[in-house]
């Protein structure tokens, strides 16, 4: 019984997941010169460690009086918005929110448009008036 709601709430999960627009698939890697990230990894989280140990005086252990996973937590809280803005910051890259909503028609009629897909036409989204 368990296992089939388990099932079942996945199976949402994956369907959610696949509706949303940021899912997509991609092409395969393409081989170039730079350097591997798995290398640069490495190397942040050897900086990472010397840092711990040079603010805290000791190397992060096990058993250390903390709650790994609050701390894991709170840093996937981080992760995710630092991610939200990047993704935000590409999408809106060199465009200004005010200059595109003066193109949309629906700004003729005082209201502040937030579309980036309609320049020019009618927003999907109608903010309130300016």
């Amino acid at each position: 019984m368990v296992d089939e709601k388990f099932d079942g709430e996945l199976e949402l999960a994956l369907q959610a997941q696949a509706e949303n627009s940021r899912v997509v698939e991609q092409a395969p890697p393409v081989a170039n010169n730079r350097p591997a990230i798995w290398d640069l990894v490495m190397e942040d989280f050897k900086a990472r460690d010397k840092e711990g140990r040079r603010k805290y005086g000791v190397p992060l252990q096990g058993f250390n009086g903390r709650d790994v996973l609050v701390d894991a937590y709170q840093e996937a809280l981080d992760l995710c918005v630092y991610l939200r803005q990047a993704i935000y910051e590409r999408e809106h890259r060199g465009l200004d929110l005010d200059e595109v909503g003066a193109r949309c028609k629906n700004a003729l009629a005082g209201h502040r448009c937030h579309s980036l897909r309609g320049h020019g036409s009618v927003c999907d989204y109608i903010g309130p008036k300016v």
